[in-house]
């Protein structure tokens, strides 16, 4: 503010000065009161934007106690239809079980084998999916007793020495379950024990090959509703709660990023919470409220996954009430959204479900997501299949198409990326006839898109010791 007021001063005596001069100083001198308003322009717009990214930066609050809410200023309104085909997708059942599918979860390891986890709803049982001597093969890793119902809400993950992580619930015993596959031998262990009939979860490995799985823990008997982190890198589990007080949970995401530190997100029915330790001590904030809609109108849990990027940035991808796929990240050093694809129809309910992504190489994402779409006739809600649908911005803009359509009552997928930078996608498809479970990738046929796996024992899953 000093140095306006001294330009002012300034400018004033010399424009002065030139009216003791001829008249054909009247133009320089008109010239320079424009200069002079140019100029303090300048600075105003300069100090309101400043003032305007700074509230957009996350305040400070206290962990485990005062939640504050970061505004969310910027938005791109413009969205993205779903288009042709962009990619050749060789698409191929990984199973023709009716009943395998649901909670599916891929990864692929450092050379370019396939790993998939999944819940199969008919045995109750966790299904571990690998390609072998030229097939898939599906393994039962957990839940082999007719009285058990084991295997929803799994994760996987590989880590540097291609072994397999998973993560996930026992629904008999109420237990947060972890399984590691190494080579042709099972372990399992209990990484926490609850008496609800539900525990989301989200599981990474480290660089040293350590699992890190973050959960929302729900205890009915006293009500304790609590965000965990757990990790076994001495040897047992050791857990910990980075957040509680909280009134409801659909679904968490955790990632870490290059110096160590944990990004945590969990979604309530209206709102996104960040939770992280990068400040040294744990720290969350609110960054995201959805809009008016009431808690019926939300597909139950996992509508958003979050990573974090090569520089420390978050990404989130979300749908919000189920009519829009957003990417709501705050790299440019504010927290901002931008719509990648929109359901036309405001006859549809439920339009959007699980959605998941990947970060590549180059910090450019990679989206799965499956959609309803709509009967020719808008005037009526009459949804005839699913379309599973792939978003990248790779090329350095959003690009949104369509992979097939699928059957109606189809509602899970999700996505890993390879070495190359080719994508892979696993979702159930549901035909009027059944069930079948689909694997779907850009990788060329002659580039040997699967590779065989190195399980050497097809009865891997009597290997397995809890």
């Amino acid at each position: 503010m000093t140095g306006i007021i001294r330009i002012i001063f300034l400018m004033q005596r010399f424009t002065g000065g030139l009216k003791n001069k001829n008249k054909g100083t009247i133009v320089l001198r008109n010239i320079c009161k424009l200069v002079f308003l140019i100029l303090l322009s300048v600075v105003v717009l300069n100090c309101n934007e400043k003032n305007e990214i700074d509230k957009t930066l996350p305040k400070s609050s206290e962990a485990l106690k005062n939640k504050e809410i970061v505004d969310n200023l910027s938005e791109n309104n413009d969205y993205h239809a779903v288009k042709e085909k962009l990619n050749e997708w060789n698409i191929e059942f990984v199973s023709k079980y009716h009943s395998t599918g649901k909670y599916n979860s891929i990864a692929v390891d450092g050379n370019n084998k396939i790993h998939i986890s999944c819940y199969d709803s008919a045995v109750k049982s966790l299904i571990y999916i690998t390609y072998r001597s030229g097939e898939w093969k599906n393994y039962t890793i957990d839940g082999k007793n007719k009285d058990e119902d084991i295997g929803m809400y799994n994760q996987i993950a590989v880590d540097k020495e291609n072994n397999v992580h998973i993560s996930y619930f026992d629904r008999t015993n109420k237990k947060l379950k972890y399984a590691k596959i190494t080579g042709d031998t099972v372990k399992i262990d209990v990484v926490d024990k609850t008496d609800k009939d539900y525990i989301f979860n989200s599981l990474f490995v480290d660089d040293d090959g350590y699992a890190n799985i973050a959960y929302y823990f729900y205890n009915g008997n006293d009500q304790e509703r609590r965000i965990k982190y757990a990790n076994n890198k001495l040897g047992n589990w050791h857990n910990i709660i980075v957040s509680d007080d909280m009134s409801s949970c659909r679904g968490v995401s955790i990632s870490q990023d290059n110096n160590g530190y944990l990004h945590i997100t969990y979604e309530t029915s209206v709102e996104i919470h960040y939770i992280t330790n990068k400040s040294g001590d744990w720290r969350e904030d609110i960054i995201l409220k959805w809009g008016d809609y009431s808690a019926t109108q939300y597909f139950e849990g996992f509508q958003h996954s979050s990573k974090v990027d090569s520089k420390g940035f978050m990404h989130i991808i979300y749908t919000e009430g189920e009519f829009g796929l957003y990417h709501f990240t705050n790299e440019k050093g504010r927290w901002g959204k931008t719509l990648l694809y929109i359901v036309n129809s405001e006859y549809l309910t439920h339009n959007l479900y699980k959605t998941d992504f990947v970060l590549d190489k180059y910090d450019k994402l990679h989206i799965s997501f499956l959609y309803k779409i709509d009967d020719e006739d808008e005037t009526k809600y009459n949804p005839k299949k699913v379309g599973v649908g792939y978003a990248t911005n790779k090329t350095g803009k959003w690009q949104v198409e369509q992979i097939e359509e699928i059957g109606l009552a189809s509602n899970e997928c999700s996505i890993a990326i390879d070495k190359e930078g080719y994508v892979h996608i696993c979702y159930n498809d549901e035909p009027k006839k059944g069930k079948d479970f689909k694997y779907a990738t850009n990788r060329p046929v002659s580039m040997a898109k699967i590779v065989d796996s190195t399980i050497v024992n097809d009865n891997i899953f009597l290997l397995a010791k809890k």
